[in-house]
């Protein structure tokens, strides 16, 4: 979703325009209809906030694939 602020046309309101990639590599664009601006703003939101989740995900299990390595060597030395 990308905007293209329209000065001097339509009251100066924004116009959105759906961009994706062909499979030649090109970009292509085509105007978003206003009624589905939200819809996609939601979307775009929710992807956003996923990311930052699995991020976090990611993060936390390799904190704890630490800790049951080192809890792993404890046991070890523990046993010997």
């Amino acid at each position: 979703l990308h905007s293209d602020l329209n000065s001097g046309q339509n009251n100066g309101s924004s116009q959105y325009y759906l961009c994706r990639l062909a499979s030649t590599g090109q970009l292509q664009a085509e105007p978003c209809p206003p009624d589905q601006v939200p819809v996609l703003s939601m979307a775009i939101a929710r992807y956003r906030r996923l990311n930052q989740l699995m991020k976090q995900k990611r993060t936390i299990e390799t904190k704890l694939q630490a800790i049951v390595d080192i809890l792993g060597d404890i046991q070890t030395v523990l046993t010997d």
